[in-house]
């Protein structure tokens, strides 16, 4: 399992959004890149917040190929990828100060 992590108000607030290996086809496909290691590194919310609004704008589109790459096993669908870009904007827009880091390995507790 891998996971976006926004890091906000000084360090105080950490949000983490999983993305398991059957999913990463698609997410791949929602931010328009061959490999999510592309897409954040520790990318200030101000500059993360087009990137996800234009993520978002490709699921809502309709686009069959970015729905053909749902794996049949990823309960979430598009609509849980949808939601979960909703909330990262959402706290990227709450807390300006907030960084999003590009996928990193989920670390166990």
């Amino acid at each position: 399992m891998k996971e976006f992590e926004l890091v906000a108000a000084g360090g105080s607030v950490y949000e983490h959004v999983g993305v398991a290996d059957i999913q990463l086809p698609v997410w791949c496909m929602v931010f328009d890149v061959e490999s999510l290691d592309l897409v954040f590194d520790m990318t200030p919310a101000a500059d993360a917040v087009p990137v996800i609004d234009r993520a978002i704008a490709r699921i809502n589109s309709g686009d069959p190929a970015i729905r053909a790459a749902v794996h049949p096993q990823d309960r979430l669908g598009l609509r849980g990828k949808r939601q979960s870009l909703e909330a990262m904007r959402r706290t990227l827009v709450d807390f300006p100060d907030a960084t999003i880091s590009g996928v990193v390995e989920d670390e166990p507790s």
